[in-house]
């Protein structure tokens, strides 16, 4: 029996040992087959041709960065010294220069012969909001128009008209006045006229400069004066101009080419000027005390 066993199994190891060369041979021939030989025309026309395996040498590495460039984040940073910050200098802030007030210029007086001046009482609605005086200079704002169908306010001309009250043949002294739209701050209205806020104006002229009409100057004769506005405007086709007078209450005193007073309606002159009463003496204070006590 042992003899048996020992015969069959020296052959079972020999046949093992055959079949592992076998194996080995064959492995050996299938990696030199796929090393060694091009296959890549037997691949489809579409295929990827790219090696499977590479039998190209490798690339180079890239040469490695010094480690210092690239700090641990767990790196505690070196201390740094502080640095003193120069206080700010404060900028010095430039006031803008507020443009000058613009000065009206004064009205030239103009021949009073291209106006009527017979006085018109009816549609006038004419009105001052300032009248006020400095040295010999007169300022007036105000409006006027004549509250007539058609009445504009746009394409109306308004002068004012300085009458003296003493009369005469020149007792009248006209200006040209400026248009000053809304300059008054009243809002006027009317059913028949329109654009009144454009039938505003303000007028400067000055009572010891008056052009004559030869040309030479001359101030305001002395005497009381009085204004009314003359206004010309389209009506009904044509050119129409009246004169509505403001009432005399508002009025100007001049002297000596110099202004004595200039008034509205509320104000009254200033009183005239009275001789001082004499001061008592001494003596006729006892005199008065003496007669009383008799």
């Amino acid at each position: 029996m042992n003899k048996w066993i020992r015969k069959h199994s020296g052959r079972s190891i020999v046949k093992f040992l055959i079949g592992l060369l076998i194996l080995a041979i064959i492995a050996g021939v299938a990696i030199y087959m796929l090393t060694s030989f091009d296959y890549s025309h037997l691949l489809p026309a579409d295929a990827d041709t790219r090696p499977y395996t590479g039998t190209h040498a490798p690339a180079a590495s890239p040469t490695p960065t010094a480690l210092a460039q690239f700090p641990s984040v767990n790196a505690t940073p070196k201390p740094t010294v502080p640095v003193a910050t120069k206080a700010p200098v404060p900028t010095a802030t430039v006031k803008p220069t507020p443009a000058p007030t613009p000065v009206p210029t004064l009205a030239e007086a103009i021949p009073a012969s291209a106006h009527k001046l017979s006085r018109e009482t009816r549609y006038g609605n004419i009105g001052i909001s300032q009248l006020s005086f400095d040295g010999t200079v007169v300022t007036m704002e105000g409006w006027g128009y004549a509250d007539v169908y058609g009445f504009d306010g746009r394409n109306s001309r308004i002068y004012l008209v300085v009458q003296n009250l003493k009369g005469g043949s020149d007792s009248y002294i006209v200006y040209e006045t400026t248009k000053e739209k809304g300059i008054t701050g009243v809002t006027n209205t009317s059913e028949n006229a329109f654009n009144l806020d454009e039938a505003e104006f303000s007028v400067r002229f000055d009572v010891a400069n008056v052009t004559t009409v030869n040309g030479e100057p001359m101030a305001f004769p002395d005497g009381k004066y009085a204004f009314g506005l003359s206004l010309f405007f389209d009506y009904e086709g044509s050119e129409k101009q009246v004169l509505y007078k403001f009432d005399t209450n508002y009025n100007l005193t001049v002297k000596d080419g110099k202004i004595e007073a200039l008034l509205t309606p509320g104000t009254t002159p200033a009183p005239t000027e009275e001789p001082a009463e004499p001061v008592a003496t001494a003596e006729a204070d006892t005199t008065e005390a003496d007669t009383t006590a008799e």
